[in-house]
């Protein structure tokens, strides 16, 4: 069996000029890691934050603070953003293409002795 954590909460807690609330954070006992804990710390806005973590010991209450940089993912090349935004364009061009072919196919299939006869200028 493993011991019990101490742990008593974990809270991201933005740093010095980031507009943002405190998030509480979800933790629980790792089973891979004696003695380990696991969990997610939401944090919603760029800037910096402090991960405050409330431990529960022999020697009372502990509390430390280890500060995070949140940073905004990378942005994606310029050239994949127009792939993605022209490629609904270049669906339904495709598509409004190859339905104008099957109607004169169609057009074509239907109306044999009509066409010949305009091949051949003559009435029907």
């Amino acid at each position: 069996m493993q011991p019990q954590v101490p742990i008593r909460s974990v809270t991201s807690v933005p740093g010095h000029g980031v507009q943002a609330n405190p998030v509480k954070a979800s933790v629980s006992p790792d089973p891979k890691v004696p003695g380990g804990i696991q969990g997610s710390a939401e944090i919603t806005v760029r800037g910096v934050w402090n991960l405050q973590v409330i431990v529960d010991g022999s020697a009372g209450q502990g509390i430390a603070t280890i500060p995070v940089m949140a940073v905004a993912p990378t942005p994606i090349p310029l050239w994949l953003g127009w792939l993605i935004g022209l490629f609904p364009g270049g669906i339904i061009t495709f598509l409004l293409w190859y339905w104008n072919g099957k109607k004169e196919e169609q057009r074509f299939l239907q109306t044999p002795e009509r066409l010949r006869a305009e091949v051949d200028n003559k009435e029907v």
